[in-house]
């Protein structure tokens, strides 16, 4: 076996195997279905059989003693004792079967081999291996012909009637009847039956099979094949037997399996003979023989769709050889491909703030198990040492020499720690050692964050790299202050949190005293602590020399600590009107000393960061009681009288009558008890109590958990995903009562229970990401492609982070007939601005789904990495890396548990993030042509519609905005604002309704089912929409504005796109919005309201539900609704065009909001739903197609506060999309309805342009990953991915060979992949191999 990873094996091929070459292979037949006798002696002729498998482990013959010949064989027995345990392990035995048996593989599976070669029913087939009907053979009878199909009664008959006549059973039926079958014959009557057949799905039918049978006639396949006559038994080494401690004796399935196949092999043996003496009455005991042997070697080779025989409760199926190698225990996942660490260990890990970011601390005593071989090596060159046994002693009696050369060992030798589950690279990273004489591993502090981990009893894995290779990679790739950023979005992934940050947060607290000093150094402010002359959050003075020059300034000793720690490049003072030091501020200023100073300075500064907040956590004596969490008196109060009102109205009413639940008072009550609780910190920040200082640094928690503490519970989600309609009013240091226990307990538990089964979903989404794009590499510079990905650019720091920084120009951007930034430069945050400023509409960027490299992708297409912020490296695996990048935060997709209305909070601050206006760039502000009324609160209100809002630096004007109607300016004119501050807010869109004046809103002519329906978007809220006003009258009122003194002020509404909220009695000001109108077919994004994560994988599979898919205008054209002659909605879409067929869709159960013979545009939305990515694509074109589907994906992250780069999206669509069917071959060579990869495609176009011919012209397919991994090129691959037992047959049938060049089958084999430092030792070969190798013409899918 081992002979097998020395040669270099380029392809693979599957055959089935032929009953000569079994017997080739065999070294004698097993009739014994014993394994051991009473002595521990194998059997003779047994599973274990010394002369036939070898003499095993023992080494020993069938006698007491052995009497050995010159060639190693004993005389006595027979049995040689020559050979090594690797030959012993290819020694195979073989079962002459009394009768054939049919391969289950070839009967079992869809579309069923023999049914088709047969031309039989899959049923039939089935009853004839069964044994419930049979087939004759030979026969003198008028009554029956050979190959006559009869059932068992009739063969009972005829045996009982000893008519002259031969019937088979079993595999030997089906063995007569594939003697008869004439390849060629059905080959031509196939090719003609495809002449005449009209039908798509006979016609698919028909040509599978045609495929199938020439694939039989091109191997010269023999049929007889088929069916099992010599059933080959495995090396006894390959299905051990071991005795246990207790005497008890373990077995693998294999031998149970044969142990059933000799034993009914040998009881129809006995059968058959008790036939051939005419004894009638043994016939059912005969069929049910053939039966039993047959279920015996089917179970032997694939029992997995044994479903008429079920196992019994608590009792597992045995393991046949198709299950050894199928799922996460299988060969190829457990085995081949999950293979085996050495020199490894495993604790618990603890934090230790005193390490540096590139250590861990690592018990002795595990140590000297891990380092054992360099241990070894060590003392063989020192001492000169050559037995183990003398090695060993000295290890075990001079401990000081031992620990002696382990100190010097883990100088130069890291270690790898791992933490499963290994989502990311990030779960892999290198350390040096620092030996302990504890039991756990110690780990900075700031690496958790990649790894996911905390000590709450987590533990790591421990890996040491043995050879030099190994080492140096471990050394300059894996170390931890190499990999500080995350590959996913960029950003650094060694931030403080939690007490760090709690602590920096309370160095920054300011108080009332003040001293009257001012200090030079920090120095000063050391020993003036030192001697508690001073504390943290004294006012004080400070002059420092800025830019050259002396400035004083007011700060804390608290901040000027910190501010000691920021590089002096960054000009950074920590002044006393700065806000406090959050979480959030201290992230910004990270970002600004990597901006500045670069990584290794980030890291080192985040380290000092850590060790300060920590130091000072301590100090700070901050602790958290049950008086910190203070009951409301105002709250008990507040529902005393709210229950006393709804009693009093109750009384009211007669006992006929029914009581109404007043559902709408409970909302603004838990509004009123939530406003009461504030965290805000008003006067000095050091008066603050814990919870306050702990939230507010954002160290822990969030203002809806305080809430949910000391406010209220508020609404939970009941049965069947519906909310509760009233809240609980309890808080939980109020305690629960019994009956809101219990409603709490269901939506609790429903969340952890629905955490568990969709972990499960995001594992194997994660399998498919990675398996689908595990072939994408950096192949080259620069694949010289003319086209690009074209995006409309959105004035938002997260769109241009994740979508333009770090790419490259596909096209120059001009300005004035001139190039103001050239092709192929790369995007950067410097010159981003020039680039927004003169884009005009046409921005291009080199994307991954446009790239035209001959393999791989090219360095521009793909961009930065975002991991290091350089240009990646050819070999990198950008593939792995998008997979990783995109389902290592779909984990966190499935921990969406259901709380009601907990974050209410949130999505307020959206809504008013959404509606306020920020200035993306800094400078002078400049207001045009306004004109505004101001408000009662002395705010600027904009009432015309041309007020322009303009940015201006060094008198140009680098930013303008046009102001619409009822903004709310929070500038002024000539006012310098700095990047990211709020401007305007309340910018509203130009179809909502405003207020001209002051009141209380009502609404009057709703009716249900007429003109109002209900939509489920939250508790509180109603979404009303107008379907058809027209139908009560012509102008219809709707809304109305009392304005008080008895004036009332009414809209008239004409049309039928209103929609607004239903907020009754609310207060509106002037130029609040009312409602807002809906766009017309305007593509909104729905949100569905199954899990984010099941979504995200329904995406990624383009799988649509049929009850929920869209309907997209195809063409220009008037739709008409009508109804089908079963009664059925459809409606008919009559192109404008004359030349255009109309297109018709029927059988559908919903009602178009649309009305009848209206004038329809390609591309509108005809029924909203979830998009069939292909109709998308075919309709709104593939560009537009992929800044869709790009946007959906980052809106699902979005919504659980996830960036992803838009260049991993880009990754996996573009294996979607790598699919091309020629629907045009021009003068190209491919072929018409064949698929071929897009990328073979682009370059043969490529070269036709070049001659100026007609270039080949196909249709760009979007396929699931699902069906991307079964259909990769790699034959192992798509094996181990589902063990696909299919794809084996097809294998076999095909006889192709099967190329062994991916990644993936480098690995099974042994060999190392062509990736990374793999990529970069044989780039010289690879690119000849490539080349040479990849025929694009005959690459077909």
């Amino acid at each position: 076996m081992l002979s097998v990873f020395n040669k270099n094996i380029t392809n693979l091929r599957f055959k089935i195997t032929s009953p000569e070459t079994i017997l080739s292979w065999s070294y004698g037949e097993i009739r014994n279905a014993n394994t051991y006798d009473d002595n521990g002696k194998p059997i003779v002729d047994g599973l274990f059989c010394p002369k036939i498998f070898g003499p095993g482990k023992k080494n020993e013959c069938l006698c007491s003693t052995s009497n050995l010949n010159n060639e190693m064989i004993c005389q006595t027995c027979g049995v040689y004792l020559g050979s090594d345990r690797m030959k012993t392990r290819s020694r195979f035995g073989h079962i002459n079967l009394s009768t054939p048996v049919i391969h289950t593989l070839f009967s079992k599976p869809t579309p069923n081999i023999l049914s088709g070669l047969l031309n039989m029913d899959v049923e039939t087939v089935q009853d004839i291996i069964d044994c419930k009907l049979h087939v004759i053979t030979w026969s003198d009878l008028d009554d029956y012909r050979n190959g006559q199909v009869i059932s068992t009664e009739a063969y009972r008959n005829m045996w009982e009637q000893k008519n002259q006549c031969i019937v088979a059973s079993g595999g030997r039926a089906i063995m007569e009847l594939l003697s008869r079958v004439q390849l060629t014959r059905i080959k031509t009557s196939l090719i003609k039956e495809l002449k005449h057949t009209k039908s798509e799905d006979r016609l698919d039918k028909i040509r599978n099979k045609l495929e199938m049978i020439e694939d039989f006639i091109s191997n010269n396949f023999k049929l007889e094949w088929l069916v099992i006559r010599l059933l080959p038994v495995l090396p006894a080494e390959l299905r051990p037997v071991m005795v246990l401690d207790d005497d008890t004796v373990a077995t693998s399935d294999l031998n149970v399996l044969y142990k059933h196949i000799i034993t009914a092999n040998n009881n129809k043996l006995i059968k058959t003979n008790k036939i051939r003496f005419n004894n009638v009455g043994e016939l059912d005991g005969y069929i049910k023989a053939l039966t039993l042997l047959q279920k015996t070697v089917d179970d032997l080779i694939d029992n997995s769709s044994d479903i008429d025989n079920p196992n019994d409760y608590n009792t597992t199926a045995l393991k046949s050889l198709a299950g050894m190698l199928k799922g996460k225990r299988g060969r190829f996942r457990h085995n081949i491909l999950g293979k085996r660490v050495d020199y490894s260990g495993r604790s618990v890990i603890v934090p230790e703030p005193s390490l540096s970011i590139n250590e861990c601390s690592i018990p002795r005593s595990m140590a000297v198990e891990l380092f054992k071989p360099f241990i070894h090596y060590k003392l063989m060159l020192e001492s000169e040492l050559t037995t183990k046994s003398t090695i060993k002693h000295i290890l075990e009696n001079d401990v000081r020499s031992t620990y002696k050369i382990l100190d010097e060992i883990v100088s130069y030798c890291p270690v790898l720690l791992n933490r499963a589950p290994t989502l990311h690279k990030l779960s892999m990273r290198a350390f040096w050692v620092k030996l302990t004489n504890e039991k756990v591993i110690r780990l900075h502090p700031l690496v958790c964050s990649g790894f996911n981990a905390d000590f709450d009893g987590d533990q790591m894995a421990v890996h040491v790299p043995l050879s030099f290779n190994a080492r140096l990679e471990a050394t300059t790739l894996l170390m931890a202050d190499n990999n500080v950023m995350h590959p996913a979005h960029g950003d650094p992934c060694i931030l403080p949190s939690q007490d760090m940050i709690f602590g920096l947060y309370y160095m920054s607290l300011t108080s009332p005293e003040h001293k009257d000093i001012c200090l030079s150094s920090y120095n000063e402010v050391h020993k003036l602590l030192f001697l508690r002359r001073i504390n943290l959050h004294t006012k004080i003075k400070f002059r420092t020399v800025i830019n050259g020059e002396k400035t004083e300034i007011l700060s804390t000793p608290g901040r000027l600590l910190i501010s000691e720690l920021i590089p002096s490049e960054c000009n950074f003072l920590y002044e006393w009107n700065y806000p406090d030091l959050s979480k959030q501020l201290t992230s910004d200023i990270i970002e600004l000393v990597n901006n500045k100073c670069g990584p290794q300075q980030m890291t080192t500064f985040c380290e000092r960061l850590m060790r300060l907040g920590l130091k000072y956590a301590t100090q700070s004596g901050m602790s958290l009681s049950e008086s910190d969490l203070s009951n409301l008196s105002y709250k008990r109060i507040l529902l005393k009288d709210i229950r006393s009102i709804i009693t009093r109205s109750w009384s009211k009413i007669d006992n006929e009558q029914k009581i109404p639940m007043p559902l709408s008072i409970w909302p603004k009550v838990l509004d009123v008890v939530n406003n009461n609780i504030n965290l805000e910190v008003k006067g000095y920040s050091s008066k603050q109590t814990s919870i306050q200082m702990i939230v507010n640094s954002g160290a822990r928690g969030t203002l809806s958990q305080i809430q949910q503490l000391i406010g209220s519970r508020g609404y939970i989600v009941g049965f069947e995903g519906k909310p509760c309609r009233l809240p609980i009013l309890n808080a939980y240091n109020e305690g629960l009562s019994l009956i809101q226990y219990f409603c709490c307990t269901y939506s609790s538990r429903r969340g952890l229970i629905d955490t568990t089964l969709n972990t499960a979903n995001s594992g194997y989404l994660t399998r498919k990401l990675v398996e689908s794009t595990r072939e994408w590499i950096i192949s080259e510079d620069d694949c010289n492609t003319e086209t690009g990905l074209q995006i409309k650019p959105i004035i938002n720091l997260e769109f241009i982070k994740n979508r333009l920084i770090g790419r490259f120009l596909a096209k120059p951007i001009l300005k004035n007939n001139k190039i103001t930034v050239k092709k192929n430069e790369l995007i950067t945050k410097d010159n981003i601005c020039n680039i927004l400023m003169n884009y005009n509409n046409d921005l291009w960027i080199r994307s991954p789904l446009t790239c035209q490299a001959r393999f791989g992708i090219c360095k521009l297409c793909y961009g930065i990495e975002l991991s290091s912020g350089n240009v990646v490296q050819q070999g990198d695996s950008v593939g792995v890396i998008a997979a990783q990048s995109i389902s290592e935060p779909g984990t966190q997709l499935t921990l969406r548990t259901f709380h009601g209305l907990t974050n209410v909070d949130d999505k307020t601050h959206e809504k008013f993030m959404e509606n306020c206006l920020m200035s993306p760039f800094s400078g002078i502000i400049k207001i045009k042509n306004i004109s505004c009324v101001i408000s009662e609160s002395n705010g600027t209100i904009v009432v015309n519609s041309n007020c322009i809002l303009s940015i201006m630096e060094d008198n140009i004007e680098i930013w303008s905005y046009k102001l619409p109607r009822g903004t709310h300016l929070l500038v002024q004119n000539n006012k310098h604002v700095g990047s990211e501050e709020i401007l305007c807010f309340n910018c509203i869109r130009p179809t909502s309704l405003l207020s001209l004046a002051n009141g209380w809103l009502f609404f009057r002519n709703l009716v249900y089912h007429l003109n109002i329906k209900k939509e489920p978007t939250n508790i509180i809220e109603k979404v009303v929409t107008n379907v058809k006003p027209n139908v009560v009258t012509d102008k219809l009122s709707l809304i109305g504005l009392n304005v008080g003194r008895i004036k009332r002020l009414y809209y008239v509404f004409v049309g039928n796109r209103n929609k607004f909220i239903i907020r009754p009695n609310e207060l509106i000001n002037l130029f609040d919005s009312i409602l807002e109108f809906t766009i017309k077919d305007e593509d909104e994004i729905d949100i569905t309201l199954t899990e984010d994560s099941e979504r995200l994988s329904k995406l990624f599979d383009n799988h649509v539900a049929e009850n929920n898919t869209s309907i997209i205008n195809p063409i220009d054209g008037l739709l008409k609704h009508g109804i089908n002659g079963n009664g059925n909605r459809s409606f008919v879409i009559d192109p404008i065009n004359n030349n255009k067929r109309p297109i018709v869709y029927t059988n559908l159960d919903v009602k178009l909001l649309v009305e009848d013979n209206k004038v329809m545009k390609r591309g509108q939305i005809i029924l909203h739903g979830d998009h069939d990515l292909s109709n998308y694509a075919e309709i709104y074109g593939f560009n537009n197609f992929f800044n869709y589907f790009i946007s959906i994906v980052q809106e699902i992250y979005g919504n659980q506060g996830i960036n992803v780069n838009s260049k991993h999206i880009e990754m996996v669509l573009r294996q979607m999309t790598n699919v091309v069917s020629i629907s045009d071959p021009g003068n190209s060579p491919l072929v018409v309805g064949c698929c071929y990869r897009w990328q073979n495609v682009s370059l043969i176009n490529n070269h036709i342009n070049k001659l100026k011919r007609k270039m080949a012209s196909g249709i760009r397919q979007i396929v699931g990953i699902t069906d991307t991994c079964l259909n990769h090129g790699s034959i192992l691959s798509a094996i181990s991915f589902q063990g696909a037992i299919k794809i084996i047959i097809k294998a076999i049938i095909s006889g192709n060979d099967y190329k062994i060049t991916k990644i993936k089958d480098k690995i099974m084999l042994g060999k190392i992949p062509l990736v990374g430092t793999g990529f970069a030792s044989k780039r010289r070969s690879i690119g000849n191999e490539k080349i040479n190798g990849s025929d694009p013409v005959h690459g077909k899918i």
